[in-house]
C-alpha cells in the first residue's frame, strides 16, 4: 500500500483477510434485498454416487477403520477378515442413518424456512455480524511475521 516518498505499508494476509471479511459483512448488513441461492437441480442417483465417490475417497473413513477396528477384534471369536467386515458394515449402517436423518432434518428446515422473510433478514444480519467479527479478529491478531 503506497504512502507517498517510495514507503509502503506492508500488506499481510491478515491485513487483507480483515479488510475482505469486513466488506462481506458491511455488504451483507446493507443490502436492502434478500437474495435466495438458486442450486441447481441434480438427479438422486448422481447426488448418491458423487456422495459414494466422496466417502470412499475419504482418508478419515480409511484411518478410522485401520486405527480404531482392530482393537475390537478378537481371535477367539473366529476369522478376523469377517469379523473386520462386520464391523465395518454395521460402522456403515449406524453413518447411513444418522447421516440421513441429519439430510431429513435439514431438508425440513430448509423447506419450512425458505420463504420467511423474517429470518432471511435475521440470517443476513448475524452473517453480516460474523463477517465483521472474523475481520476483527483478523486485524487484532495480525502477522508475526517480521
Amino acid at each position: 500500500m503506497p504512502l507517498g516518498r517510495g514507503r509502503t505499508l506492508p500488506v499481510t494476509s491478515s491485513t487483507n483477510s480483515a479488510c475482505t471479511f469486513s466488506a462481506i459483512g458491511k455488504n451483507s448488513l446493507l443490502s436492502g434485498s434478500i437474495t435466495t441461492c438458486a442450486m441447481p437441480v441434480r438427479s438422486r442417483r448422481r447426488l448418491f454416487s458423487q456422495g459414494v465417490i466422496v466417502s470412499i475417497l475419504n482418508p478419515k473413513l480409511a484411518l478410522f477403520f485401520v486405527a480404531f477396528l482392530p482393537q475390537f477384534v478378537d481371535r477367539a471369536h473366529g476369522n478376523v477378515r469377517l469379523q473386520l467386515l462386520v464391523f465395518g458394515l454395521l460402522f456403515e449402517a449406524i453413518a447411513l442413518i444418522t447421516d440421513s436423518s441429519y439430510a431429513l432434518l435439514a431438508g425440513t428446515m430448509g423447506r419450512a424456512l425458505r420463504n420467511r422473510k423474517r429470518y432471511a433478514r435475521t440470517e443476513r444480519y448475524v452473517a453480516g455480524g460474523i463477517y465483521i467479527a472474523l475481520g476483527a479478529a483478523a486485524a487484532a491478531t495480525g502477522s508475526n511475521r517480521k
